[in-house]
């Protein structure tokens, strides 16, 4: 079978695989099926030494799995930026790793160097290539933690240097037309795994320990970080005593502000948090709520206003109703979701949902049609098709 896949992948991206599956790891592990793909996060970095010794080994592996070929980065090799000379030989290094991954046979076919980050310029540059492409999976500049102006400045020049840039999200397209003159973006949103929601249908539901489980259940699953609305959240618990709000998700990268307003929210009778599940239970988990809920925030700095939920279509695929802020991705699809703004509006729509479900925007045929026309299969033939492999 090695001998017939067509095109040989280089993924870099700095998300680990085995943890939250996101856009990286299910577009990824699609053209696996058809291509050959190594999947890595690059070489360590001397700051990393630690978490090197402890999940890696002195010369590194690949390993098969989800039909890609996993690096696992040897910590012989620890990256240090500040001595650029040896910085250099060590990303030569580690580009040779990933060139002798890839089967012999297939050395001389076109490969693709598709990458999820900016913060890979300096390794792309010694990385020979056929089709370098920049696949943007959020606005990264809004994101807690990064150094705007550099990231900035290696963003534009990845999308300018990139033969195919993906956007997730519409709002990140324009963003690049405008502000980078760019001209070779497509708009590629995130999808589903719809053949997850098939195997775990609904009498397979499993049941979450939640306080007060006789109460209806409003729920969110995904990370809770800025982008969501904290002061909503809040106020719709206090006054929905009657609801069970569910939280299922990591919480990360939280201000001090933040970080007291999520202390409040998860300290409330009504609340529950059962932090980061595995993918193969979020069917399970979004069809025991009552009403699926995306809280993000609407204001002027959120990146949730430019983002393109993930939750959107697996909350789709579940068949129960949907409720959410009106950022722009999601607003699109007003004939399907019910959109608030304000704490009345949730409480009215979340009230609506749970009493009376017939009379959301749509039924539940029609949710789970419409995700499964969104699946992250119809996603990797989109890829497959603007590259030509």
């Amino acid at each position: 079978m090695t001998n017939l896949k067509r095109t040989n992948i280089l993924a870099l991206s700095p998300t680990e695989w085995h943890g939250m599956w996101m856009n990286r790891q299910q577009i990824m592990s699609r053209l696996g099926v058809l291509h050959n793909v190594v999947y890595s996060e690059g070489p360590w970095f001397t700051w990393e030494r630690n978490a090197a010794f402890k999940n890696s080994s002195a010369l590194g592996k690949f390993s098969k799995v989800n039909n890609v070929l996993l690096d696992s980065p040897p910590y012989l090799i620890l990256r240090n930026p500040r001595l650029r000379m040896y910085d250099d030989f060590l990303i030569k290094i580690s580009v040779s790793r990933w060139d002798k991954a890839f089967p012999k046979s297939l050395s001389k076919k076109k490969k693709i160097l598709y990458v999820f980050h900016p913060c890979y310029m300096d390794i792309i540059k010694h990385i020979d290539y056929d089709v370098l492409v920049y696949h943007c999976y959020d606005n990264l500049l809004k994101m807690r933690g990064s150094d705007d102006a550099k990231l900035k400045f290696q963003e534009e020049e990845l999308c300018l240097i990139a033969d195919f840039v993906f956007a997730s999200s519409e709002s990140t397209k324009e963003r690049f037309e405008t502000e980078y003159k760019a001209d070779n973006i497509f708009f590629l949103p995130n999808g589903v795994d719809f053949d997850l929601f098939q195997r775990n249908l609904p009498e397979n539901r499993i049941s979450l320990e939640i306080k007060l489980a006789a109460k209806k259940t409003a729920g969110y699953v995904g990370s809770v970080n800025d982008k969501f609305d904290f002061d909503l959240v809040f106020e719709l618990a206090k006054r929905m005593s009657h609801v069970c709000f569910v939280f299922v998700g990591r919480v990360n990268n939280l201000s001090e502000t933040n970080k007291q307003k999520w202390k409040s929210i998860i300290d409330l009778s009504n609340t529950t948090h059962h932090g980061l599940c595995a993918k193969e239970d979020v069917p399970k988990i979004l069809r025991s709520l009552d009403v699926n809920c995306l809280f993000y925030s609407s204001g002027k700095n959120s990146f949730a206003k430019d983002c393109y939920p993930l939750k959107l279509h697996e909350s789709l695929a579940s068949g129960i109703p949907l409720v959410s802020t009106p950022i722009r991705s999601v607003a699109a699809f007003s004939d399907h979701v019910l959109l608030a703004s304000s704490v009345d509006e949730w409480e009215k729509k979340i009230t609506l949902a749970i009493t009376e479900p017939e009379r959301a925007p749509s039924s539940k045929k029609e949710r789970v049609l419409l995700a499964k026309q969104n699946s992250w299969d119809h996603r990797a033939e989109m890829i497959s098709e603007i590259l030509h492999i």
